[in-house]
């Protein structure tokens, strides 16, 4: 069979609505046949631009109201319009709370056609459908559709782009030209909408008044067992019968177990399922009511929440970093980081250190998406010895942080070690004078000896001498040396001073 999928959009010419409305309307009764239906709307198909003489419209009543019908001259083609069902401010409909539909409409076509009709959501740029099949030879159809049990795709409410679709596909030899007939369309779940203009709108049994209660979201803990969502307010206006309990979600791969309990007669029941094992993430929920009357008519309710399977946050750093004495910038990477659902966004990064004279312009930077960021820092000048960096990850939405703890050693000859080091004895090692342009004597605290290394600030050793045993000083003669500033190493006893060649 070959099959064509063609598109109606329908165009609302808005009519004179009941203006003294100022709340959310119940449905619509957008009607061809009868003149003044309130609230109702006069329409016309539109042709898309990139279309071919495909087919046309036909056989229009006065404006004021009339049938409305299509003639299909062959197949492909495409028209396009929008129906708003948002007349200003506020929401002109309530297709949450009242997802009903009923179309009556017939084609002269002599065979079937399966058509399809689609609400489209013009802010969130989604589609939810339902298919039907429409009798062939003139026959009026009656089709009522509920759209409630649609998974991951709440009715819109609202916005400047709405529009109402209708697909169908042609059998091979249906014959052409054939028409549609359009008589009424009417959205919600109103019986009355004013004026004594009543009708049967989309529900199938408007007696029954489906509830639950909404849930919230949930979360839990990773490898958490086993977890029990309470279930309340469930009724069909009257007590439970006919009613069950089912669910989809996007993210089958990450429960395990999922049941429910019995509705008990007090409107309660639970919803059991289990976190799979070493995973995390977020699992949107489509809670769905059914109620079944025992023969063709079938309600729903939908509820939409989320689960969030959490650890903590985490990433990737080393564990521990060198730095050289006055390097400019010392940039320490970090990867992989997830919040607590595994993700990378809403996560913030803090850092610390405890000795701010070696570790200076201590920054981190925020978060990208691919889960890297970077930690930057400045060794004081000419400061050396070690200290720890302190690095919190936080997840700004489950306030859940971890701590990774940064080794950090700055060293280099020339450096000035930190106070509470060897560099206590730093006192003992003495140079005079200071600065100096010729010549300088280097006194040590004892008469061991040892050897003096003179460093310049690129880390270079310039002048190297031996003190002997048993002597406590030395001359040296600096007048070959450049102006600047330089260090004296006691090398065997690790102490530094600076020096000021003039």
């Amino acid at each position: 069979m070959k099959k064509l999928l063609s598109l109606i959009v329908i165009t609302a010419l808005y009519a004179e609505i009941v203006k003294s409305q100022s709340h959310a309307r119940e449905g619509y009764d957008i009607s061809f046949d009868v003149v003044g239906a309130i609230p109702a709307r006069d329409m016309t198909f539109s042709k898309a631009p990139w279309d071919t003489v495909t087919y046309f419209t036909g056989g229009d009543l006065p404006a004021s109201g009339g049938m409305k019908h299509l003639t299909k001259i062959k197949q492909g083609g495409a028209s396009q319009s929008i129906l708003n069902l948002n007349n200003g401010s506020p929401i002109d409909v309530d297709l949450e709370k009242n997802p009903y539909a009923t179309i009556r409409l017939r084609i002269t076509a002599t065979q079937d056609i399966k058509m399809s009709m689609s609400f489209r959501d013009g802010i969130a740029q989604r589609d939810i459908s339902k298919t039907f099949t429409v009798k062939g030879n003139s026959v009026w159809n009656v089709i009522r559709l509920d759209f409630g049990d649609q998974p991951f795709q709440p009715l819109f409410t609202g916005g400047t782009s709405n529009e109402i679709k209708f697909f169908w596909d042609e059998p091979a030899g249906v014959g052409y030209p054939y028409e549609i007939y359009f008589d009424y369309i009417r959205i919600g779940g109103i019986d009355n909408v004013g004026n004594g203009c009543t009708y049967q709108t989309g529900d199938p049994d408007s007696t029954i008044k489906m509830h639950i209660d909404t849930v919230p979201d949930q979360q839990c803990e990773k490898d958490a067992g086993e977890q029990i969502i309470h279930l309340t307010g469930i009724s069909n206006g009257t007590n439970v019968t006919g009613l069950s309990l089912s669910q989809t979600n996007d993210k089958t791969l990450l429960l395990e177990s999922i049941y429910f309990s019995p509705i008990q007669s007090d409107g309660t029941a639970e919803l059991h399922y289990t976190p799979k094992t070493g995973f995390i993430g977020i699992i949107n929920v489509h809670l769905l009511l059914t109620y079944n009357r025992g023969d063709s008519i079938l309600k729903y309710k939908s509820d939409f929440f989320s689960i969030s399977v959490v650890s903590d946050p985490k990433m990737t750093v080393a564990p521990s970093v060198k730095a050289i004495v006055n390097q400019p910038k010392v940039i320490i990477n970090v990867n992989n980081a997830t919040n607590s659902t595994g993700g990378a966004s809403g996560l913030t990064l803090n850092v610390t250190a405890t000795n701010p004279v070696l570790i200076t312009n201590l920054v981190a930077d925020p978060v990208k998406s691919d889960g890297t960021s970077k930690i930057s820092f400045i060794p004081g000048q000419d400061q050396c010895g070690t200290d720890t960096i302190t690095a919190v990850i936080t997840d700004s939405k489950t306030g859940r942080s971890a701590t990774y703890k940064i080794a950090v050693e700055v060293s280099g000859a020339g450096c000035v070690p930190p106070i509470g080091t060897e560099n206590t004895r730093r006192s003992e090692l003495s140079i005079s004078p200071n600065p100096a342009a010729e010549v300088i004597t280097v006194s040590l605290p004892d008469n061991n000896g040892g050897k003096v290394q003179i460093v310049d600030i690129t880390g270079k050793t310039v002048k190297e001498v031996v003190i002997p045993s048993g002597q406590v000083s030395a001359v040296i003669n600096i007048a070959s040396l450049s102006k600047g500033m330089y260090f004296v190493s006691d090398v065997s006893r690790k102490v530094v001073k600076k020096l000021v060649v003039q």
